[in-house]
């Protein structure tokens, strides 16, 4: 497994928090990370997390010191998972956090990269170590030592494509007008006989129809909306197909 890490001397990045690492280790295929601040505590303490990477999903993950009301514990989040561009991967109660790493799972586990944020002279005997410098983004170095992670970054940029460019209140509005006007259909056109056990309940759904609200032109401009959500995904799906 490979760890990349800056070199601590007159050139390296700016350590604004203190960071330090105290040690990092492969034990029984987890890693096992241990570093110091005296950021959240105002005296240097020590925080360690054993990573299990057989039972973690491949991914890119940001390793955070985060703070939250309780505690100050070290948290793996992943990168590049889009779901919403209404949420935040950072919980909610977390009031700060400290990247310390990154870290690329692969699935052959021994494949996979973890990058140091901040400068360090210590050794990792149980990785093998690449000294980077500033010249570069981390995300280079990253795909530079595992070729895979720029597939990952590139379903990322589809997916967040498709996700960006598709508001779900439209998708709602749409097929609420859709469903509204087939049971309105359904009701004035079908046989009472063959729907009688339905009838009731469509009657109820037909009181609060969107058909009520608005007119048969803007009925039809919810369409629009469904082109656009079909236009995007289709896109989606097709370089989705070409990994």
């Amino acid at each position: 497994m490979q760890l990349l890490k800056y070199k601590l001397d007159e050139n390296a990045k700016v350590n604004d928090f203190n960071i330090s690492y105290n040690s990092i280790m492969i034990v029984n295929n987890k890693i096992s990370i241990s570093v110091k601040t005296d950021t959240f505590a105002n005296v240097n303490t020590d925080y360690s997390k054993d990573i299990d990477i057989e039972n973690e999903e491949v991914g890119l993950y940001d390793l955070l010191l985060a703070e939250n009301t309780d505690s100050v514990t070290i948290k793996l989040y992943p990168r590049f998972k889009y779901v919403s561009k209404y949420s935040d991967i950072i919980s909610a109660t977390d009031i700060s956090s400290i990247k310390i790493g990154r870290l690329y799972i692969a699935e052959i586990k021994n494949d996979s990269v973890l990058l140091l944020t901040y400068p360090t002279d210590m050794s990792f005997t149980d990785f093998s170590e690449l000294v980077i410098d500033n010249k570069y983004s981390t995300t280079k170095y990253l795909t530079d030592a595992n070729k895979d992670i720029d597939s990952l970054i590139e379903r990322y940029k589809n997916k967040s494509n498709m996700i960006n460019n598709i508001d779900p209140y439209d998708s709602i509005s749409y097929l609420e007008a859709q469903v509204d006007l087939l049971t309105r259909v359904l009701l004035n056109t079908a046989d009472s006989d063959k729907i009688e056990q339905y009838k009731k309940d469509l009657e109820e759904f037909d009181k609060n129809s969107v058909l009520d609200i608005k007119n048969n032109d803007q009925i039809l401009k919810e369409n629009i909306n469904k082109e656009n959500v079909r236009k995007y995904q289709a896109q989606y799906i097709a370089k989705k197909n070409t990994d």
